[in-house]
């Protein structure tokens, strides 16, 4: 009896009990992943082909004396970017300099050595460092030395990312190698670094992220918010930050590095993370944790816009420093003419800049063809009004011929020369004092007012200059006019950047007397 009544009493306790449990749901499943969540992928995004982003321009230095050669892309008209990218390749050359104890100078080789093909080679960040360090076409002839890389990452609205990589292999075999993601806002100008692209709050916010994850994964089911990582560990994640790389849905990418663990994990018994993991932050959860510069970056990938560059000089990349690359100088004289215009399609078509010196009686006719001139970026400068030896003049018609030219080019585009090239070549020191302007002569004549071949005109051109060279050319014959083209690209191949005249005086014209290159 005692029995029967113990198994009635335990019947009614459960059946009071199960009176007071919630009815089950049969269709209840674990929580899934929302859309704010981060997800893993199986890859970071790859590199963008520099080819495929117009407005960009390449740079290229080779030095065979220090060892080194280096390749990065500047926008044209955004002058901090281009700054922040040529840091990488001044540090290699103070490096290198320092290490085979010899000054650095701007080299050019020969015809053949091919360096007009410039900037970025798809990729070649991903490459392994001995691989890239022994391709002649990336790394420094022989192999040994240092290697400066770059890959475009995005290239979107406004903004601009590039990666760019720094390779040492002093003896061929490759002892570091360290890379740096740049991000930049061609609009606002500002410039940042990966870690720039979030704001203060990302960092824990993604750990707390980055941990759910993977104890989801491990198959814990709990809702319990992570425990925040201790200082050394929250700062050591910080780094997971300069990983970022955008993806084209406007999500970040962040690498979480293999050996990643978290408390929350070891309780669960899950291991240490055996590869490195690729996390996909979304665009929404993105919008919530970036910078201003993140979320432009974002934005402008979800929306699918193409890269916008500045407004700037299309046929030119912005002050070029020659004391970094090696310049040179072409001029072309007595112009504007008929031929002017194709010469500076040439100079467009292969962001070369050059000099145009005009003769004053013919600006008048060919307002519109130095106006385009200055638009390109190109520099206009003083051909005298009608062409006369200087010296058989008195100073009053020097001044004439000089001044009255300057009115007519200041009319014309609104902006004063800064120089003059006497007639011939001739003047004296009267005429200079006269004239009031340096005078711009050349160390490279090609002769091609003489009309010689083809072939001929071009090597003169092309295999004569050296660093900081003038070259005279004249713009009024239509043979110097089918040459510039193969100018242009055989002084590019030998690693010749073309600038004006003043930009290969450092930006500034002495006041005066005569020069005949900046050397």
């Amino acid at each position: 009896m005692r029995r029967t009544l113990a198994i009635a009493a335990a019947l009614a306790v459960t059946i009071a009990l199960a009176g007071c449990m919630p009815e089950s749901d049969p269709d209840w499943m674990p929580r899934g992943w929302g859309a704010g969540d981060l997800r893993t992928v199986e890859a970071p995004p790859v590199p963008i082909a520099a080819g495929q982003t117009p407005g960009l321009a390449g740079e290229r230095v080779r030095s065979d004396l220090l060892g080194l050669q280096a390749r990065v892309m500047v926008v044209p008209g955004a002058e901090a970017i281009g700054a922040a990218v040529l840091q990488p390749v001044r540090a290699a050359i103070a490096a290198r300099s320092a290490a085979v104890n010899r000054a650095y100078a701007p080299e050019v080789f020969g015809r053949e050595a091919g360096l007009n093909d410039r900037g970025c080679v798809q990729g070649s960040t991903l490459r392994p460092a001995a691989e890239a360090i022994a391709d002649p076409a990336l790394g420094p002839i022989g192999g040994s030395g240092t290697a400066v890389l770059c890959d475009i990452v995005v290239a979107a609205g406004s903004v601009i990312g590039q990666r760019v990589r720094t390779i040492e292999a002093p003896g061929g075999v490759p002892t570091a190698d360290h890379s740096e993601v740049l991000f930049a806002d061609v609009t606002t100008g500002e410039v940042a670094g990966a870690r720039g692209l979030w704001n203060a709050d990302a960092a824990s916010a993604l750990w707390a992220e980055s941990v759910d994850l993977l104890r989801r994964e491990a198959g814990a089911l709990s809702l319990a918010p992570v425990a925040p990582p201790d200082d050394s560990t929250a700062e050591a994640f910080a780094t997971v930050l300069d990983s970022t790389l955008p993806a084209p849905d406007g999500s970040f990418v962040v690498t979480l590095p293999a050996g990643f663990t978290a408390p929350a994990l070891t309780d669960l018994g899950a291991p240490p993370t055996a590869t490195d993991r690729f996390l996909a932050v979304p665009p929404a959860r993105v919008g919530v944790l970036a910078s201003p510069l993140g979320v432009a970056v974002s934005a402008a990938l979800a929306a699918g816009t193409p890269f916008a560059p500045p407004p700037s000089s299309p046929s030119r990349t912005g002050s070029t420093d020659c004391r970094l690359v090696p310049c040179v100088a072409l001029t072309f004289d007595d112009g504007p003419g008929p031929f002017t215009p194709g010469i500076m399609d040439a100079l467009e078509a292969q962001r070369s800049a050059a000099t145009f010196y005009a003769i004053g009686r013919n600006v008048a006719g060919g307002a519109d063809t130095v106006r385009r001139a200055v638009a390109d970026g190109h520099e206009v400068g003083n051909h005298t009004w009608s062409h006369p030896q200087l010296p058989t003049l008195d100073a009053a018609a020097v001044g004439r011929q000089i001044r009255d030219t300057q009115n007519a080019l200041r009319e014309a585009t609104g902006v004063t020369p800064t120089s003059f090239r006497p007639p011939y070549g001739e003047y004296d020191a009267a005429v200079l004092t006269a004239a009031g302007l340096p005078a711009v002569l050349w160390d490279v004549d090609t002769n091609d007012w003489r009309q010689p071949d083809q072939a001929v005109l071009i090597g003169r051109a092309v295999e004569q200059p050296r660093p900081g060279s003038i070259v005279l050319l004249h713009d009024i014959h239509e043979n110097t006019a089918r040459a510039t083209p193969a100018i242009i690209s055989g002084l590019r191949d030998r690693g010749f950047t073309l600038v004006t005249v003043t930009e290969l005086f450092g930006g500034t014209m002495p006041s005066k007397g005569a020069w005949r290159s900046a050397r």
